[in-house]
């Protein structure tokens, strides 16, 4: 149970966590089947990257009567996986990373230029330190996110988030 959910009574956690974990454990295998296809035909794995990601978390109606409108690390974190191309090794970043965050990544790991009007910063430096230096030193520490149709709340970790 993140510690999150755990502190908190109520919600539907606890009914819900166990079949929340599956589906994640069934889209981590589907993403396999893709790898596996991918690494059958001759050269589609080198020229390729798979991003797997969803639109929000869950926080279980632990913090009001719904799922995700919140600003709270269970409903604002997206889990979020690329692979593929200069995404290799695993890890996990635990910066605050956006969706305007994804293109300009893309991009950058299939070296094309970012173009300057696009919003979003490529995460690769973050992902490959020793090439890039300290680049967390230069991310922000926090980001607007959307809670619901009509609501926007700034989020963010402290200066030492790493």
């Amino acid at each position: 149970m993140p510690p999150d959910l755990a502190e908190l009574a109520g919600g539907t956690a606890h009914l819900q966590l166990a079949g929340y974990y599956g589906m994640v454990k069934r889209l981590d295998e589907c993403l396999g089947r893709l790898q596996d296809a991918l690494r059958s035909l001759p050269g589609l794995e080198e020229n390729t990257i798979l991003m797997q990601t969803c639109d929000h978390g869950s926080h279980f109606k632990t913090r009001n009567g719904e799922y995700k409108r919140s600003c709270h690390e269970a409903s604002i974190r997206i889990p979020t996986a690329f692979c593929g191309g200069a995404f290799e090794g695993g890890g996990r970043l635990s910066a605050p990373i956006t969706l305007l965050d994804f293109a300009p990544s893309l991009l950058d790991a299939c070296a094309i230029p970012v173009p300057e009007a696009m919003q979003g910063r490529s995460v690769l430096p973050l992902m490959t330190p020793r090439r890039h230096g300290d680049a967390l030193l230069d991310w922000p520490t926090e980001s607007f996110v959307q809670i619901s149709e009509a609501q926007i709340g700034r989020c963010g970790k402290p200066k030492h988030y790493r």
